[in-house]
């Protein structure tokens, strides 16, 4: 698979084929966490930088695991190329408040965990031939006014998608 482009990445989970479509995440239950082959969870997990926050760990939700993952490394054959890695609160950002379940939690703490980059954060995904579903959770925890977002995978660009108010 080719690097997949993005600024600010708070997770990835790459399942058998289905079908694609992009929506705002509300809660655990929202994920299709079928099949799953793949979970990152994206973020600071050792003290880099001085901006403070609780340092990111592996979080199940459901029966899968997202593998903590911090900036330049590679975790279960996931690779992340990004200038620095966010841990939850990490320079005073919002946590989504996603309810009070145990899956609900763990993912709030996938979203409030990021690597990012000034302007393209690289992942690169070693995987047998065959077809996936990636599901890429954003998550902008600045109030920044807008956010856009563009993925390409395999030389195919999906739709843009723009964050923010």
């Amino acid at each position: 698979m080719e690097k997949m482009k993005l600024f600010l990445v708070a997770g990835l989970v790459l399942c058998v084929a289905g079908a694609a479509n992009a929506a705002l995440v509300n809660g655990a239950a929202d994920l299709n966490l079928t099949d799953v082959v793949k979970a990152i969870n994206f973020g600071e997990d050792a003290v880099i930088d001085a901006g403070g926050g609780t340092l990111a760990t592996n979080e199940t939700v459901g029966s899968t695991t997202f593998l903590v993952s911090n900036v330049n490394v590679t975790v279960d054959g996931v690779t992340n190329t990004a200038s620095d890695g966010v841990s939850i609160g990490f320079w005073d950002a919002s946590s989504p408040e996603f309810g009070s379940t145990t899956d609900d939690d763990a993912l709030e703490r996938v979203f409030a965990s990021s690597v990012y980059h000034g302007s393209v954060v690289y992942i690169d995904v070693t995987l047998p031939s065959d077809y996936y579903k990636v599901q890429v959770l954003l998550y902008e925890g600045w109030d920044a006014t807008s956010r856009n977002v563009s993925v390409t995978a395999e030389s195919t660009v999906a739709d843009p998608l723009i964050m923010g108010t």
